[in-house]
C-alpha cells in the first residue's frame, strides 16, 4: 500500500483492483486525487469568464475518491434494481418529500430513445436523484473544488486537456452530435487524475448550492482550504444567500 493509499479510509462498499479503486454497489472505478492545494477558479481579466468563477486563488483539499466516468444508465439501473426509489434511507429529507408528491419513478429522460444506452450517462437525474445515487453506492456528491480539482488538475490549466479550446476530438459539445455520447469516447480529452467526459457530454451535480458570491466571499475571509457551500453554511450565512 502506498503513501497516499494509506492517507484515505476507504468507505465499506469500496475496494481497491489495480491503479484505481471500485464501489461493489456499482461497479464504478474511482481514482484517487491526492491531497495538495490546486489554482480553483479563472483570472479576473478572462471575459470568458463569469463573475461567479472569480477570483483565482489557490485552495487546498484533503485526498479523495471521484469516479472517473459520468454515471451510465447501466450503473444507474442497479440502484433502481436495489430499490433505490422505494427505500428511505437513500434520500435526504427534501428529496425523499419531492419524490413522494410528484410520483418520481426514474430519470426524466429515462429508456428515451437515443438516451438509453447503457453506456450512455444517466440524463435528466436531479439534484436529490444523484444524492440518493450516491448514498446508496456508499459515496458523496463532490464539492465544487473536488470536481474542479479532478477536472483541471494543479497546474491552473483552463479545461481538462489544457489550454486549447474543445474540438470534436476532445469533447461532446456544440450539438455537434446532438445527444450524449457513451462514457468514455473522449480519451484525448481525459483530464490530468484520469477523469474522463469533464468537459462536454452531460452536466454534472456537485454538493454545493450556487451563490455568485461564494468565491470572493471565501478571499475575503480567508477560506483556503476545503471550501463548500453545502447546508451547513447556507444556513450560517442567512436567507441573503
Amino acid at each position: 500500500m502506498s503513501a497516499e493509499d494509506a492517507s484515505i479510509q476507504l468507505p465499506p462498499d469500496v475496494v481497491k483492483v489495480g491503479a484505481h479503486y471500485v464501489s461493489r454497489r456499482d461497479d464504478a472505478r474511482m481514482v484517487l486525487v491526492p491531497a495538495g492545494a490546486f489554482i480553483m477558479g479563472s483570472a479576473e481579466e478572462d471575459i470568458f469568464a463569469s463573475d461567479g468563477e472569480k477570483p483565482q486563488r489557490e485552495i487546498y483539499l484533503s485526498p479523495y475518491l471521484i469516479d472517473i466516468y459520468p454515471v451510465s444508465n447501466a450503473a444507474y439501473a442497479r440502484f433502481m434494481e436495489a430499490d433505490g426509489y422505494q427505500r428511505r434511507e437513500y434520500w435526504c429529507e427534501e428529496g425523499w418529500e419531492w419524490k413522494e408528491d410528484l410520483g418520481i419513478e426514474a430519470p426524466l429522460a429515462w429508456k428515451q430513445k437515443g438516451w438509453d444506452d447503457p453506456e450512455q450517462p444517466a440524463a435528466g437525474v436531479s439534484w436529490y436523484e444523484a444524492d440518493a445515487y450516491c448514498r446508496w453506492a456508499g459515496k458523496q456528491l463532490s464539492s465544487e473544488a473536488q470536481w474542479e480539482k479532478a477536472a483541471r488538475g494543479t497546474d491552473a490549466r483552463k479545461y481538462p486537456w489544457g489550454e486549447n479550446f474543445p474540438t470534436r476530438q476532445l469533447a461532446n459539445f456544440g450539438d455537434h452530435v446532438g445527444r450524449t455520447t457513451r462514457v468514455g469516447s473522449y480519451p484525448q480529452g481525459i483530464s490530468p487524475f484520469g477523469c474522463y467526459d469533464m468537459a462536454g457530454n452531460v452536466n454534472n451535480w456537485c454538493r454545493d448550492w450556487y451563490w455568485e458570491e461564494f468565491y470572493r466571499y471565501c478571499a475575503g475571509h480567508g477560506i483556503n482550504a476545503e471550501p463548500v457551500f453545502d447546508d451547513r453554511v447556507k444556513e450560517e450565512l442567512g436567507a441573503d444567500v
